[in-house]
């Protein structure tokens, strides 16, 4: 895998020297071209680091089968299942007032 993070971090702080060294000498125009020019390509630099970023897990071809949720008849519980769901009706706690 590409990584530009290195450049992305490196491209602003080298239009600041680059500016500050030379900047006195340098037409405007050359002076906003590179202020504007290094902001835009660390920029692009930072989309593509992103969208290759993006590309490391790649999708599922096939969706995956939804497993089986819930009792279809008696013989689906357990043992254990079936004295809780017996205590639990035989008790009335939860109906009595």
């Amino acid at each position: 895998m590409l990584n530009l993070t290195p450049y992305i971090l490196l491209l602003p702080l080298a239009g600041f020297a680059a500016l500050g060294l030379f900047g006195r000498v340098l037409p405007r125009a050359v002076i906003s071209l590179i202020g504007c020019g290094v902001v835009l390509a660390a920029f692009v630099l930072a989309l593509i680091d992103f969208f290759a970023m993006l590309g490391l897990a790649p999708a599922p071809t096939t969706p995956a089968e939804p497993g089986r949720f819930g009792a279809k008849d008696i013989n689906d519980l357990s043992w254990n299942n079936l004295l809780a769901a017996y205590s639990c009706t035989e008790c009335g706690r939860c109906t009595s007032e």
